[in-house]
């Protein structure tokens, strides 16, 4: 995706974010990801215990901006404090435990969260991963696909 598209994207999505609406969405976008923890921005500053010892995590940020970031981590606590001290303004967040998963499945695991969240009409934040994040979702659409069409198919068979 070339960077005038994204920086277009970033304007339009900034200026036309409905906040309560954007919230509302993000967070039943992680529900629907059965995050194990969701953090409010109260909480990701007071709760510094429990993301200390939360251990990989695949997480996903809503910004201030609207837009959604998703990354992965072996340490999510220090990660955390990295995007706060970069000034990164975080609405809510989620993360989800992948432990014992190897760094390689982890990124693998990043990769289809984003196509996930593009899927569900989220801007990302995460510009130099875009195009990895669309072949995610298209894969995942082709297999989708794939197992409705066997699913219609055995269904024909049994009638």
């Amino acid at each position: 995706m070339n960077q005038e598209k994204i920086d277009s994207q970033r304007h339009e999505k900034s200026s036309n974010f409905d906040f309560y609406q954007g919230t509302n969405d993000f967070l039943e976008f992680l529900r629907t990801l059965h995050c194990e923890c969701i953090f409010d921005s109260i909480d990701i500053r007071e709760r510094n215990h429990y993301l200390k010892n939360f251990g990989p995590a695949v997480y996903i940020q809503l910004r201030e901006n609207g837009f959604v970031y998703v990354g992965e981590t072996f340490n999510l606590f220090a990660r955390t404090m990295q995007h706060i001290r970069n000034d990164v303004k975080i609405v809510y967040m989620g993360a989800i435990s992948v432990w014992p998963l190897t760094n390689d499945e982890r990124k693998k695991t990043e990769t289809f969260i984003m196509g996930r969240a593009l899927e569900a009409g989220f801007a990302l934040d995460n510009a130099d991963k875009i195009d990895e994040a669309l072949e995610s979702a298209r894969k995942t659409n082709e297999l989708k696909k794939k197992l409705l069409d066997s699913m219609e198919w055995i269904e024909e068979r049994t009638l």
